[in-house]
C-alpha cells in the first residue's frame, strides 16, 4: 500500500516538473508581434516612391518578420494626395539631388532709366539658381512704349542759328587749305551746308547705336513734325543737293577720297559721307553733265 501511495506522489511530482518546464517552453517560444511605423511616402520621382519603416518591438529573429515588414517601394498613385508629382526631374541618388534646372523667361521690360528688367521661373523647382539667366540689363534707350517720343523742336530757332554760324565758322577756317586749292583750281561749285541740330543730332547718334535703321529714324521723326528736308540733312543718302555735288565733283576729276575730304570741312561726319558714297550710283556721272 505504501508503496502505491510513493509511486502515485512520485508520478504527481513528475507531471508537476513536466507542466512546468512546458509552461516555460510555451513562455519561450511566444511569438513576437512586429508593430511596424512607417513614414510618409516620398515625393514621386521617376513614376516611384519610397519610405522607410521601422519594427518598434525589434522582432527581427521571427521567421515571419520580413514577410509581415509593409512596402518600402511603390509605383506613384497619382489618385492620391500625397504623391506630389513633381514633373521632368533626374533620380535622386544617393542622397543627392540631380534635378534639372529649366528656366524660362518672360519678354524684357520697356527700356526705362537706361535699364531693362524681366521675370524668369524654373519649370522644375530645383531651388537652385546655377543656369538662372540675368534678369537685368542695360540699354540704350532704343524706341519704346514708353520712351516713343521724339526731341522737341527747339523753341529760339535765332540762337541755334547763331550757334550753327559760329560751328561752320570755325570749321571752314580750319578747312581753308584745301576748300582755297577747290574754289581755285575749279569753277565755284554750290554745296548745301548741313545744318546741326544737338538734340536731333543726339538722337540720332543713339538710335543707329540701338540698331534702328536710317529709314526707321526717319519715320519716327517725320510722324513727330519734323520737315522732311531738315531731316534729310542728316540722312546724306537722300540728299539731292548732296547727290548732285559728289555727282559733279567725280565728273570733275576728284576722286571719293578727296571729296569725303572736302565734306568734312562742311560739316559732314565720317559716317555720312560714307553712307552717301555707298548709294552713288557711279553711272549718273555721265547723265548728269
Amino acid at each position: 500500500m505504501k508503496n502505491k501511495q510513493k509511486n502515485i506522489i512520485g508520478a504527481l511530482i513528475l507531471l508537476l516538473i513536466i507542466g512546468v518546464v512546458s509552461a516555460e517552453d510555451v513562455a519561450e517560444t511566444a511569438i513576437c508581434i512586429p508593430d511596424w511605423t512607417c513614414t510618409a511616402w516620398s515625393l514621386c520621382i521617376t513614376d516611384y516612391q519610397n519610405r522607410t519603416c521601422t519594427d518598434t518591438k525589434f522582432c527581427g529573429n521571427e521567421p515571419e518578420y520580413f514577410k509581415s515588414k509593409p512596402a518600402e517601394f511603390k509605383e506613384c498613385d497619382v489618385s492620391t494626395e500625397t504623391s506630389d508629382i513633381v514633373p521632368d526631374r533626374e533620380i535622386i541618388r544617393f542622397g543627392i539631388n540631380t534635378c534639372s534646372e529649366i528656366w524660362k523667361c518672360a519678354p524684357w521690360s520697356v527700356c526705362t532709366g537706361g535699364k531693362q528688367t524681366r521675370k524668369c521661373f524654373d519649370e522644375n523647382a530645383c531651388e537652385t539658381e546655377l543656369k538662372k539667366p540675368i534678369i537685368e540689363q542695360s540699354c540704350a534707350g532704343a524706341l519704346t512704349v514708353a520712351e516713343q517720343s521724339t526731341p522737341p523742336i527747339p523753341e529760339n530757332p535765332d540762337s541755334t542759328l547763331m550757334y550753327i554760324y559760329i560751328l561752320g565758322s570755325l570749321i571752314i577756317i580750319g578747312g581753308l587749305g584745301f576748300a582755297g586749292y577747290v574754289y581755285l583750281n575749279k569753277r565755284t561749285i554750290s554745296v548745301l551746308i548741313p545744318k546741326t541740330d544737338s538734340v536731333l543730332d543726339n538722337y540720332i547718334t543713339k538710335m543707329k547705336i540701338a540698331g534702328f535703321t536710317s529709314a526707321q529714324i526717319k519715320n519716327e521723326l517725320i510722324k513727330s513734325g519734323y520737315d522732311p528736308g531738315t531731316i534729310n540733312k542728316y540722312f546724306p543718302m537722300h540728299n539731292p543737293e548732296l547727290k548732285k555735288f559728289t555727282l559733279q565733283m567725280l565728273s570733275e576729276g576728284y576722286n571719293p577720297l578727296q571729296i569725303g575730304d572736302h565734306l568734312i570741312v562742311y560739316g559732314y561726319s565720317p559716317e555720312q559721307i560714307k553712307e552717301h558714297f555707298e548709294h552713288i550710283n557711279m553711272g549718273e556721272i555721265n547723265e548728269n553733265n
